[in-house]
């Protein structure tokens, strides 16, 4: 963001800041104009929508000083903000990105979850776009494609890890037939981004060269570009979030503290029936739409749990205050969108894919600076096609996790995502599965003993032809070399 789009973008937050100091004393607690006694304010990345059945918008990746957690910091963004505008289209939409590279470094982009074609000017992330030049990205989106939430990073292949990690991601949400749903419709949103920067001395820093996917320490979760935002909510009004883990490689466990989550969304897809759970796993990459009931008043904490780092870390991620008049509760959604169980549908071909830490040597373990990152054997290689497959086709595959343990004893899970096309997951660890809805993002477990955990999913290559990736999505991996092309014809 240019400095004269700072006066508008001030005035607003000032405005949200006032209606958020009076929540505040209402339930007892002290303020300043931009902080309260637990962090700042929540506030909502810039939103840019489609009108007429058309967004033609700029995404200017530039390494500029910007706000993030209430200071200004040097790092890589979009549109000089942290996390990048949400883009809000619907299906059937012309969708223009004018894409400029200030970088000192190639870059390219990925829009993460949408069924829109692979060629150019489409999601193609085999392109290389130089510093100083500019691509304009197209896609068409199909009349029925779903309806939910998704969004957009660099998928420059070596570069990814990095470019994400410093900020350069966010939000795409596509209106539909979701929220239209009684109990959906109507409701208050909340979009919450993700994050885990290291800022050091007013800059993010580069990546640890020697520790793909790892990012250096201490770093921040933040959220929307902020540490332990406070939220706000009414007793027993109903809230939908949009919870996107846009870190390069963390695994997540997020509640509630003192309220449950109504699950009705996964990785842009519509739940058949709608789950209610007193926590959610989320990947990174992954993204979960959960109702929030505001609880009786008070200060409650929003926690995370990273579920694969080698030191257990946990800690509150945001506040949610509960204050105002009271709502009468109204029922939650049940019944949600039924979805084609590809597990009735034929199946054309059967593939089994091995992901894997490998030392040049071809032996497990290592220290992480001496391992290879591989599919099937094979480093990734963009001149490569390494699955064919015919349009239409209804496949089902096998993706199994052979890494041995991590120099920690970490038997490390691999986020398995395929682009373009989603799928349906029926067995986990070889056993049946019965999927909540289809997905895009999905860990491949670890098992105990020596043994390999696997996935199984089956998926129909509908619409479009082209080459396209799946990869691990701990984008370190991705850079390291955990990827590879799918052509579809």
């Amino acid at each position: 963001m240019k400095n004269g789009h700072f006066p508008d973008l001030l005035m607003s937050r000032r405005r949200f800041l006032g209606l958020g100091a009076g929540a505040l004393a209402a339930v007892g607690l002290g303020s300043s104009a931009h902080s309260t006694p637990f962090g700042s304010y929540f506030f909502e990345p810039e939103v840019r929508s489609s009108a007429n059945g058309f967004l033609s918008t700029r995404l200017r990746a530039s390494t500029i000083p910007t706000i993030v957690d209430g200071q200004a910091v040097n790092t890589a963004v979009y549109e000089g903000t942290f996390p990048g505008p949400t883009l809000r289209i619907q299906p059937g939409d012309f969708l223009r990105i004018e894409l400029i590279n200030d970088l000192q470094e190639e870059t390219n982009l990925h829009v993460h979850g949408l069924h829109v074609s692979p060629l150019t000017p489409g999601d193609n992330v085999l392109l290389h776009i130089p510093p100083g030049e500019r691509f304009v990205y197209e896609y068409t989106l199909p009349k029925n494609h779903p309806a939910g939430t998704y969004f957009y990073h660099p998928h420059r292949h070596g570069l990814a890890s990095n470019q994400t990690f410093k900020g350069m991601s966010g939000l795409i949400i596509i209106e539909g037939d979701i929220d239209q749903i009684p109990g959906i419709a109507g409701l208050p949103e909340r979009s919450l981004v993700l994050q885990r920067p290291t800022i050091q001395g007013g800059v993010v820093p580069d990546l640890a060269p020697n520790q793909p996917g790892v990012p250096p320490r201490p770093t921040k979760v933040l959220v929307n570009g902020a540490e332990t935002p406070i939220m706000f909510i009414s007793p027993g009004e109903t809230q939908r979030w949009r919870l996107l883990n846009a870190t390069v490689s963390s695994l997540w466990n997020i509640s509630v503290e003192g309220h449950d989550m109504t699950l009705i969304s996964q990785d842009g897809n519509t739940l058949a029936k709608a789950v209610t759970v007193d926590s959610i796993d989320i990947a990174t990459a992954q993204r979960r739409d959960v109702l929030i009931q505001g609880g009786p008043p008070g200060v409650y904490q929003v926690l995370f749990q990273d579920t694969q780092a080698a030191i257990p870390e946990s800690g509150p991620i945001a506040y949610l205050v509960s204050t105002g008049p009271a709502f009468d509760p109204q029922p939650l959604p049940t019944t949600l969108l039924p979805f084609l169980d590809l597990r009735t549908v034929p199946i054309d071909r059967q593939r089994s894919i091995s992901f894997q830490i490998v030392t040049p040597s071809g032996g497990g373990g290592g220290t992480f600076g001496s391992q290879g990152f591989v599919v099937d054997g094979q480093p990734f290689d963009e001149n490569r096609i390494d699955q064919f497959v015919s349009l239409g086709a209804t496949e089902e595959w096998t993706i199994t996790n052979a890494s041995n343990p991590n120099p920690n004893g970490l038997n490390l899970i691999h986020p398995f995502h395929i682009h373009i096309n989603p799928y349906q997951v029926t067995k986990i660890n070889g056993r049946p599965y019965d999927a909540l809805s289809y997905e895009d993002t999905t860990p491949i477990p670890t098992l105990s003993g020596g043994q390999n955990g696997s996935i199984t999913f089956r998926t129909r290559f509908l619409d479009f032809t082209g080459s396209y990736v799946f990869h691990c999505h701990i984008l370190g991996h991705e850079d390291g070399g955990m990827m590879a092309i799918v052509q579809v014809s």
